[in-house]
């Protein structure tokens, strides 16, 4: 049969665990990790040779009180194509599960 197949369910290799407490969270003033999204926005905002270049928004885009109040864990293993560490958190989270990818 032609094409590929996604397995139905995966072992993560190298998992680890960190928990991180309210103080380092607070002090860290930024995610924990950089998602994919943050490294972009880190690139538009080095210096560009044309003006007409697209800028990454700044602090005060972000929402009132959105720093975080509260401890955190940071979860990191390593999966193979196409498969994702989402429901894993959500189990760990009972439902309420904020993930941030870092491709490191």
């Amino acid at each position: 049969p032609a094409g590929t197949y996604r397995a139905v369910a995966v072992a993560p290799r190298d998992l680890s665990l960190r928990a991180v407490g309210p103080e380092e969270v607070a002090r860290a003033g930024k995610a924990l990790l950089r998602s994919d999204v943050d490294l972009l926005y880190e690139e538009l905002r080095q210096p560009s040779p044309s003006p007409e270049a697209p800028k990454a928004p700044d602090a005060s885009c972000s929402p009132e009180g959105s720093r975080p109040a509260e401890a955190a864990v940071v979860l990191g293993c390593a999966l193979p194509p196409a498969a994702y560490v989402t429901m894993a958190v959500r189990e760990l989270t009972k439902g309420q599960a904020v993930v941030k990818e870092s491709h490191a």
